[in-house]
């Protein structure tokens, strides 16, 4: 069977892990606390301990997990160093790649579009051992300069509403790409992987909110970690404004750009509302791309406390049944 783990926090023999479909195991011999390397640019407590993870290279990389997924039993927690989260790639080090290979991930997701990529020069480089896998999670369109000018006024002028509009829209376009990513942890359960954008802010940021969403996790924890971007990206600032400020519509609209990049907690407060209204929750959003259904146990008005999902985007289907039970 195909695992999601949450463990308990206590060892008894009573206390044994929560099952679920989507496998967040923790990985034996794998770096659990970041460490600072010579050409690492990162400095504070922070950066140095979960759920942020040193690859040398890479900016804002982190693990999507040990939070407590209450939502399902007192005591567990979502499984950290399964799935991990980043920037892009394009810059990682011969000792990244290492630190990589070293957390055992072995599948990378680019959730970039074609023209994201060429527009900042930032192509993933060959990484021995490891699969590189093109997810775009948004349209070449969405970079049109006409477009991103418009978007950029609405920041400037009213920043939370635009994000939620903005993350409404970006989680209706992004179903092949979380389909691709939900399909692997389907099929591959003992294969840590990670997944990309440029920043690892918004459309990572909103992959780890469903998941989140969906294990169990607190609204409370899950804007924490949306928010943790800000300390994830601070290092690399300079470099970021010199990449941006060459694109003539965000120099242009510099404080709306500031707006669009950054990583407050109200904005995904907000945004998990709007799941809820929008589309009745993460297991609602799943449905809504025809990836999720819960059954209720025969007989009974409850809902069993196995879950099964079907996944299905434009008209292919691909069964997927995972459990979530409590062994005692």
């Amino acid at each position: 069977m195909t695992r999601l783990e949450k463990t308990r926090v206590d060892n008894s023999p009573t206390s044994t892990a929560l099952r679920n479909g989507f496998c967040l195991m923790g990985i034996n011999n794998s770096p659990i606390m970041s460490s600072a390397s010579q050409s690492d640019p990162t400095s504070g407590n922070i950066l140095r301990s979960l759920p942020f993870v040193v690859v040398d290279g890479v900016m804002n990389m982190r693990t999507v997990g040990g939070y407590p997924a209450a939502a399902y039993a007192a005591g567990t927690q979502v499984t950290p160093l399964h799935v991990f989260r980043s920037g892009d790639l394009s810059r990682i080090t011969e000792l990244g790649q290492t630190q990589l290979r070293a957390l055992g991930i072995t599948t990378v997701f680019d959730l970039r579009s074609e023209a994201e990529i060429a527009r900042y020069g930032s192509t993933t480089p060959g990484i021995e051992g490891v699969r590189v896998v093109r997810a775009p999670a948004m349209t070449d369109a969405a970079w049109h300069a006409a477009d991103l000018e418009a978007l950029l006024r609405k920041y400037q002028e009213n920043e939370i509403a635009t994000f939620v509009e903005e993350y409404e829209d970006r989680l209706k376009t992004a179903g092949l790409a979380f389909k691709t990513i939900f399909t692997h942890l389907r099929d591959r359960p003992s294969e840590p992987c990670l997944v990309f954008d440029t920043a690892g802010k918004d459309r990572t940021g909103l992959f780890a909110a469903v998941l989140l969403l969906l294990l169990g996790a607190s609204d409370a924890d899950i804007v924490k970690d949306y928010a943790l971007t800000t300390q994830g990206l601070a290092p690399y600032a300079d470099m970021l404004a010199e990449r941006f400020k060459a694109v003539p519509v965000f120099r242009d609209n510099w404080e709306g750009f500031l707006k669009m990049g950054s990583s407050r907690e109200e904005p995904m407060a907000a945004t998990l509302a709007m799941i809820r209204a929008k589309f009745g929750g993460a297991e609602g959003y799943l449905k809504t791309v025809k990836w999720c259904t819960r059954h209720r146990q025969r007989g009974s008005g409850r809902k069993s406390n196995v879950l099964h999902y079907s996944i299905a985007v434009q008209g292919e289907l691909q069964e997927y049944t995972s459990q979530v039970r409590v062994y005692e």
